[in-house]
């Protein structure tokens, strides 16, 4: 949706909203388990997004180095204007995130490819036993 509501810029309520008729039909299919990526900044999202699944969730912040960071956003963004928000976006969502301190558990995917990320949070939360 473009522009985005001016009280919902990141379409949080309508992620939501998709995320529990997701949720409800993959449990309704047999899934067991469902991996959610996304970013949540405060406890009252988190609280919303547990509500949307039905479920207690599991959290795991993936962390980047800055430098690599910066290299992954300029590779996925090719319009000047929206690498330029996303450039500034990021240390800025770093610190919110450091202070939210809402995961439970940490991947350092500076240097890996997305299936060992996959994989390590995986293995951290005790999936692959």
């Amino acid at each position: 949706m473009w522009p985005a509501p001016t009280d919902d810029p990141f379409h949080s309520a309508l992620a939501l909203q998709n995320l529990a008729s997701l949720s409800t039909n993959f449990f309704r299919a047999g899934v067991e388990r469902l991996v959610i990526a996304g970013v949540v900044e405060t406890p009252s999202e988190m609280d919303g997004c547990a509500e949307a699944v039905g479920v207690p969730l599991v959290t795991c912040r993936l962390r980047a180095d800055a430098d690599v960071l910066d290299d992954r956003l300029r590779a996925r963004h090719v319009d000047d204007e929206e690498l330029r928000w996303h450039l500034a976006r990021a240390p800025e969502l770093d610190q919110v995130l450091d202070a939210a301190s809402l995961e439970q558990f940490c991947v350092d995917v500076s240097r890996t490819t997305p299936s060992e990320a996959a994989y390590a949070v995986v293995e951290l939360i005790g999936w692959t036993r």
